[in-house]
Parts: structure tokens; sequence; C-alpha cells
């Protein structure tokens, strides 16, 4: 019997998440009468610890429209609900005091993943046996698996080969994908990082 294991090009090689982020989006429309302003951009709750967050706005003069959306992460699923909750309410807020029509959505679309403590020591111990240096750590990297994970960042073929050969693990399939990531994102992790 195999054991699915992600193999996440964005966190350095021998990395095993202990946690991975779960994500949410959340998108609105705030829309003003034919002829007023759009409202300006509202400012945004300051999130719990343990999330962040990627926000766009995209305004339409000639609409008087703003389009707001925001992708979340966060390592709990208490920190995902109260970011969550924070930024819909400030958006709704805003939309109220400007006068304006607001549409809005959110979707969690991944959970956090705790992952099992003897998993992680299994798979670090049949790493470290394989020549293969391991540390631990939270992983910002949602893993849509949901299964264990490694880095794999500047060794992918190492991490593959052992994964191929190994009688207990291998790679998931298909492999996690972080989906969007955008250059404020990857600030924002390098950020924690150097924080913490």
């Amino acid at each position: 019997m195999y054991s699915a294991v992600a193999v996440l090009a964005e966190e350095p090689a021998g990395k095993i998440p202990t946690v991975s982020a779960g994500v949410a989006h959340v998108e609105a429309a705030l829309s003003c009468r034919r002829g007023d302003a759009p409202p300006p951009v509202p400012r945004l709750p300051e999130l719990p610890p343990g999330a962040v967050l990627i926000p766009a706005w995209e305004g339409d003069p000639t609409s008087a429209t703003y389009r707001f959306s925001c992708e979340v992460r966060a390592l709990r699923a208490a920190a995902l609900a109260a970011a969550l909750e924070g930024i819909l309410r400030a958006v709704t807020a805003h939309a109220a005091l400007a006068d304006a029509v607001l549409e809005a959505r959110a979707i969690r679309s991944v959970e956090p993943v705790v992952y099992p403590a003897p998993l992680v020591e299994r798979l670090a111990r049949d790493l470290w046996k394989a020549g293969i240096r391991v540390s631990f750590g939270p992983s910002w990297v949602p893993n849509l698996d949901g299964g264990l994970a490694v880095g794999s960042g500047g060794s992918e073929g190492e991490i593959e080969s052992f994964l191929r050969d190994h009688p207990v693990w291998r790679a998931a399939s298909p492999p996690c994908a972080s989906g969007r990531r955008s250059k404020f994102f990857a600030g924002a992790l390098d950020r924690r990082r150097a924080s913490g």
C-alpha cells in the first residue's frame, strides 16, 4: 500500500510541512448610481495571526463600479473564518456608507491541513535514510490533495526519485498545485518567513 505525498516546488527541498494553509476567495462589486463617482477603496481590517491576504481592486469609471477580489490563506480554520468575516464586514460597511449596491461572495476552496505526527515522523526518517536533509514547519502552499507533502525546491529530481523508488511513498497524482500565485503573495510569504 502506497501513501501519497504532494511535491511542493515552492518549498525548500526536504521540508515537510506540519500544517498547510487553507484558502478562501472573496469577490465583491460595489456599484453607485450612474454619474456618481465610484466609492473609494475601503480600508480592510487587520487579519488575525496566521492569515495572509492578496487583494486586487479594479475600477470601472464608465459604470461607477469597483470590483474587489482577494485570496486569503490561513494555517488554522478559525483564522481563515475570522479573516473572511472581517473582510466581508469591512466591504459591507463601506458599501453602506458609500450608498453603493454590494454584490459579494466568499468561497472556501481548501481547508487547512494539520498532518498526523506519526506519518510526518516516518516520512522524515525515510528521507533522512535516503540522504535527504529534512526540515519541518508550516507551509503557506495549500495542499489540494490533503495527504502528506514535502518540498522539492532546487532538488526536484532527487525528491521525485526518492518517491518513485520507495516501497511506501509515492508522488501524489496530480501533484499539488497552489493555484494562482501573485508577486504580492510571494512577497507576503517572504515577509512572514523573515518574521517567524
